[in-house]
């Protein structure tokens, strides 16, 4: 069929549905397989079908989806310029810190920090927070190592700064850095920046200069000499300084040239140290550490004022503990290093030595060098050894005892002596307190062999006597010779009452005791009368127990010999009944005292019988006048 055959059959007037379908088949062949694509111009519209529409509402949505996007597109863009404008372009990069301080220092010099900020963008800033840093170990005027300061608001172009001062301190060589940090806000951000800064000074000098003479090696518990001295490089002086040690644990300060502070057991003032000037201290002391072990002993030098330390310089030396190639140690009376006595005792010393080396050891002397007043040197006995009375020195050597011209690789052995103490001690003035007495025994080689050269040899152990004080206590009671008045019939009579004056007297000797108590109880047929002399006398009773106690704080040496009796007194009564007739009633139980020697730290104690109704200290007590008669 023709094109215009196909026309005609597809537009005529009375378009007719069967027909058009009819007109449609020879056309859509060309779909269909093993069809002839017809001969016909299908350029040409075709009347009631859709291609047409269907090809603009594709380009339609293509369209709206464009436009979609442009939109967007625009709306984002709109956003940033916004947010573009309202920055201003802000740049923390704009934003600068810097301190600014001298980059070389001697030791003690100030020190001036300048902090600078500036701001180089078109943003105000507010709340702005300055945090300096001092370098370690600064003096800083009020104490405090951090700085905290508020600055005003920085506007575009504009730049302010702060000044820090402080004495820098170190050894030479040393590092000092300060740090800065500012913490501000952009006047159009809700959030905060932070700009850090920092610097570096140098200790090119250390004016004050420490140096100690300490042993290599030391003997435990053994007394050891050392020496600590400042030495002033300057020209410049330094005024309140002190030197401080700082030594290792368990050290014993034993001696010092000069002493150190009153209230600072290791501390040692100096008002002023010149221009060259130098400070010594020579010492002495003992440490009780593990052998082996290395102690390290700390020394500074610093500005002392106002009890507080400020370090300027400081050093540290370390020495070994070690055993000597001698070691001997001292027992009294099987005790070891303080034996507590009373006059009269007899004291037995041993004193064990060893050679600790590998190596024998030649021509032994041993010595024990007693000190002390209380000693009865009449009394001592020392086999095997010599005695200097002018010295006060036991000896023992290879003149007197044969294994001491070669002592072997770890030989040992003991030696013993005794001696009494005096069984009065002598009390002169005020100063007679705190009697001991001391045995040192010393250990040494009269030929040290060359192997041992750079080994402590010496030995020596410490022994100390303490004489603990005597507290004594007297009770007493009165009706006539009382500092308190009483009243009743003597000899006492039934269901008539009789008062009676109950005296205490503590008698102390050589060392102040600590928390006096005296105690003593009431029988059921006394009263307490509750009067008391002296008036401040710490005196209480519990009716409970009938318990009389009297207490003292502190009763001084020597109290009864140099000082007065320590005394006090309170009041009783008896009111006899029948069944009393014929009996002589007491009056206190037996009294009791108990205090700390504040020397020895012991607990003294002192006792004194019952009394009853006949006064054996009263004038008034005569034989039979304590009796309840009729």
């Amino acid at each position: 069929m023709s094109l215009q055959d196909l026309k005609e059959n597809i537009y005529q007037q009375k378009q007719n549905p069967e027909r058009i379908e009819q007109a449609k088949r020879p056309w859509l062949k060309k779909f269909l397989p093993n069809s002839q694509p017809p001969q016909t111009d299908i350029t040409a519209p075709a009347v009631g079908l859709a291609p047409v529409k269907k090809k603009w509402s594709k380009k339609i949505w293509i369209l709206i989806i464009a436009g979609a996007v442009l939109l967007v597109a625009s709306i984002g863009v709109g956003a940033y310029l916004y947010w573009k404008q309202n920055k201003r372009f802000f740049n923390d990069t704009k934003i600068d810190l810097q301190i600014e301080a001298i980059d070389k220092i001697t030791s003690g010099d100030e020190v001036t920090y300048r902090v600078h900020a500036s701001n180089a963008s078109p943003v105000t800033l507010k709340g702005l927070e300055l945090t300096f840093y001092f370098p370690e170990s600064a003096l800083i005027q009020n104490g405090d190592p951090i700085q905290n300061l508020n600055w005003p608001d920085l506007a575009p172009g504009q730049n302010t700064e702060a000044e820090f001062k402080a004495i820098i301190v170190g050894n030479k060589g040393d590092q000092k850095e300060a740090r800065a940090i500012l913490s501000f806000q952009p006047s159009n951000i809700n959030s905060r920046f932070q700009k850090e800064a920092k610097i570096t000074t140098g200790i090119i000098l250390q004016p004050l200069v420490l140096d100690i003479e300490l042993p290599a090696r030391i003997s435990k518990n053994q007394p050891f000499n050392f020496s600590v001295e400042c030495l002033n490089t300057s020209e410049m002086g330094f005024s309140n300084l002190a030197l401080k040690i700082q030594p290792p644990t368990d050290f014993i300060l034993l001696a010092s040239q000069p002493a150190p502070d009153q209230d600072q057991k290791y501390l040692w003032p100096i008002d002023t140290l010149k221009g060259g000037g130098r400070f010594k201290i020579s010492g002495q002391g003992k440490i009780d550490q593990v052998i082996g072990e290395m102690m390290t002993f700390k020394i500074q030098v610093g500005r002392w004022q106002d009890e507080k330390f400020d370090i300027l310089s400081e050093i540290l030396e370390k020495t070994q503990v070690t055993l000597p190639a001698l070691d001997v140690s001292q027992k009294i009376n099987n005790q070891l290093d303080e034996y507590i006595a009373n006059p009269g005792d007899s004291l037995l010393f041993q004193i064990d030595y060893q050679n600790t080396t590998d190596i024998a050891l030649p021509e032994i002397v041993l010595k024990a060098k007693l000190d002390g007043k209380i000693y009865d040197f009449d009394s001592l006995n020392s086999p095997e050894a010599f005695f200097d009375r002018a010295s006060q020195t036991i000896t023992w050597n290879s003149h007197s005892k044969e294994t001491f011209k070669l002592l072997g690789a770890s030989g040992k052995g003991q030696v013993q002596f005794s001696i009494r103490l005096k069984p009065d001690l002598i009390i002169q003035n005020f100063s007679d307190q705190n009697f001991s007495a001391s045995s040192l025994a010393t250990c040494d080689s009269g030929q040290v062999p060359f192997d041992l050269q750079n080994m402590p040899i010496h030995g020596e152990a410490l022994s100390q006597v303490k004489i603990r004080s005597q507290i004594t206590l007297h009770a007493k009671a009165y009706y006539r010779n009382s500092p308190i008045s009483n009243t009743g019939p003597i000899p006492p009579k039934p269901h008539q009452k009789t008062t009676y004056t109950i005296v205490w007297q503590l008698v102390n000797l050589s060392n102040d005791v600590n928390n006096i108590e005296v105690k003593a109880k009431l029988p059921s047929h006394v009263t307490w009368e509750n009067k008391i002399s002296p008036t401040d006398a710490i005196i209480s009773y519990n009716p409970v127990n009938g318990e009389v106690t009297w207490k003292i704080n502190q009763l001084l040496a020597n109290t009864g010999a140099l000082r007065p009796v320590a005394q006090t007194a309170f009041q009783i009564s008896i009111t006899p009944a029948d069944n009393h007739v014929g009996q002589t009633l007491t009056l206190i139980g037996q009294s009791q005292a108990s205090g700390t020697d504040a020397f020895t730290q012991d607990i003294l104690t002192s006792q004194n019988n019952m009394i009853n109704t006949s006064l054996p200290d009263d004038y008034v007590g005569q034989p039979g006048q304590g009796v309840v008669t009729q």
